[in-house]
């Protein structure tokens, strides 16, 4: 079997909010991102509207969805880990330059800070969890240089390691 090379770059992450528009005037506010014209989508059958966000700074883009009737699976809890139990979205994640400084932003913005913070060297990371105003998670990263090995080019450690230790 021959080894599968990329296909892509993310464009972009999508998920389904209770409250639309509240959801979307968070994350512009949030997150500095604005809606192009013409960026609605609707559908009638089922009935669902989405709204396409995105940051002119770095190119981050995300669909938010509304369909009456949806509705979040009963066990996910407040905290990053206990939206493992559910199958489907778990979270997204965001690369920040400091993570303070993003976290400050955020909390500013009424976002929730769950209770999985930590630094990560041997993974070239430190990491923070946040919850938007409806729950849906979302995992800040700062890449730091990697401690205890070499990592193995082409590798997530690598990328993280390199990025802390440009000059």
């Amino acid at each position: 079997m021959s080894e599968s090379k990329p296909i892509g770059y993310l464009d972009h992450v999508a998920f389904c909010v209770d409250d639309f528009e509240a959801q979307v005037a968070w994350y512009k506010q949030a997150f500095g991102m604005h809606e192009g014209e013409g960026e609605r989508i609707y559908t009638e059958e089922p009935y669902t509207q989405s709204a396409l966000l995105m940051s002119s700074d770095n190119g981050l883009c995300i669909e938010i969805f509304d369909r009456p009737g949806s509705a979040r699976p009963a066990s996910s809890g407040d905290g990053p880990l206990e939206g493992t139990q559910d199958q489907g979205f778990h979270h997204w994640t965001l690369r920040v330059e400091d993570l303070d400084a993003a976290l400050a932003q955020l909390e500013a913005a009424g976002a929730k800070v769950l209770g999985f913070r930590g630094d990560y060297p041997h993974i070239g990371a430190r990491i923070a969890f946040v919850a938007d105003p409806e729950g849906n998670r979302l995992e800040l990263v700062q890449a730091i240089p990697v401690v205890g090995h070499d990592p193995k080019p082409g590798t997530l450690s690598r990328m993280r390691h390199d990025q802390a230790t440009r000059s």
